[in-house]
């Protein structure tokens, strides 16, 4: 039995690094770490290895590694020979004006830091594997707020926020910069658009279950009990819920 061999601060946060991009670059869902079998593999490696929990992965360690994961996405996409495509118009309409134009861009990045203390980044859809669309759903909520007070300030005057969740109250200052910066009117519903978040929240919990099925059954060497595998996977998910 080997001997448990404790890790330094620094090749704990390296050791939690690894087992993020194994679970991204492999297409696994997050739920791995919970399962017994992954954890008596780990034990059975070194004892003083301890696997992070799937909240803590899917959080705190995604979050720190977010600009990297980006990065690992785009080049995935460019590989990528199956074009796996969400038509989601809506947010095609947002990359088609550009709200990510460098000097808007700029802007939410100051409202991030307002509200967060910190940046996210927005990853946009592209044609990629499903993990990219649950990241870019991700993405999306973790600067919702900022969002919303971002089209607060840079929205036209016909603009209507007699439904948003909280009031925002702006300065005179701020008022001028709404008029000078003004963002698409479509836009700005879109985001102030109570239900549309609840679809991305929806979309993005839906996404999850999949994100590892999915890119194992796209591989060139995948197996007919791969597949069966995966029905039993998702099966098993969805007798959970029941409706």
């Amino acid at each position: 039995m080997p001997q448990p061999i404790s890790l330094f601060k620094q090749d704990n946060t390296r050791w939690k690094n690894l087992v993020l991009n194994s679970t991204i670059n492999n297409g696994w869902s997050f739920r791995w770490v919970k399962n017994q079998s992954s954890q008596k593999m780990i034990h059975f490696a070194n004892p003083g290895l301890k696997l992070p929990s799937r909240k803590v992965l899917a959080g705190r360690i995604l979050i720190a590694n977010s600009e990297n994961i980006k990065n690992a996405l785009i080049d995935i996409a460019q590989k990528d020979v199956f074009g796996v495509t969400v038509c989601f118009d809506e947010w095609k309409n947002i990359k088609k004006q550009e709200i990510m134009g460098k000097r808007l861009a700029s802007e939410l990045r100051n409202e991030q830091k307002i509200k967060y203390n910190k940046y996210f980044a927005l990853l946009l859809l592209c044609a990629t594997r499903w993990n990219s669309h649950y990241y870019c759903y991700f993405s999306l909520l973790q600067t919702k707020l900022a969002l919303k007070v971002f089209i607060s300030k840079y929205a036209p005057e016909e603009f209507d926020q007699e439904d948003q969740d909280e009031t925002i109250y702006y300065s005179d200052k701020e008022s001028e910069t709404r008029n000078d910066k003004a963002l698409p009117l479509d836009i700005c519903k879109i985001i102030d658009n109570e239900v549309w978040w609840k679809e991305i929240r929806q979309l993005k919990k839906l996404l999850l279950p999949f994100c590892g099925a999915l890119n194992k059954l796209q591989v060139e060497n995948a197996r007919l009990y791969d597949v069966l595998h995966s029905f039993g996977y998702f099966y098993k998910i969805w007798q959970e819920y029941s409706d």
